[in-house]
């Protein structure tokens, strides 16, 4: 499979990020000009950092004392220490690259190909039978407002547009 990232955006009046992809079945057919055989639009909840508590080389966990703590060692049933955490910076272009890979993946064991971002307009299919779109899905609005700094990462500008190869293991 490969795939381009046409638009990656912010859904309007919200922190969603929404990514425009369309895909075809390899490399050839995308530059022989073949239409893709799917596009699919994401709506997706990504974030730049994360919170996590502090651990050692052993992962451990690092209460507020300074302690470490085996967590093997701890059960439901005791207090919990306070633990220290820290704020760490999130892969977002590789949880992107993800969403779209799993998607992929039930897309081939689904067998869905046409246009599946609720146009009513564009046909969407399903093991070669037609699904309807709803037609009284609004179109996603969206804008580059950016609450979360996502659209302003290099990374992220760099997907759009670039040929992205995916790997998908077809299920028997």
């Amino acid at each position: 499979m490969i795939y381009k990232i046409s638009e990656i955006s912010t859904v309007k009046d919200s922190s969603l990020t929404y990514v425009l992809v369309d895909f075809w079945a390899n490399r050839q057919s995308l530059r022989g000009g073949d239409p893709p055989v799917l596009t699919n639009d994401f709506l997706m909840q990504l974030q730049t950092t994360s919170i996590r508590i502090i651990t050692n080389e052993e992962g451990w966990l690092k209460a507020t004392d300074g302690t470490f703590i085996d967590p093997a060692t701890l059960t439901p049933d005791d207090p919990q220490p306070e633990w220290e955490r820290e704020t760490v910076p999130r892969d977002v272009a590789a949880e992107i690259k993800d969403n779209i890979s799993g998607y992929w993946q039930r897309a081939v064991e689904s067998q869905l190909t046409g246009d599946h971002t609720a146009n009513p307009t564009n046909p969407f299919y399903k093991k070669g039978k037609i699904v309807p779109q709803k037609g009284s899905t609004p179109p996603v609005k969206r804008d580059q407002s950016d609450p979360k700094g996502i659209l302003a990462k290099q990374d992220i500008q760099d997907l759009i547009g670039i040929e992205i190869e995916g790997v998908v293991a077809l299920l028997h």
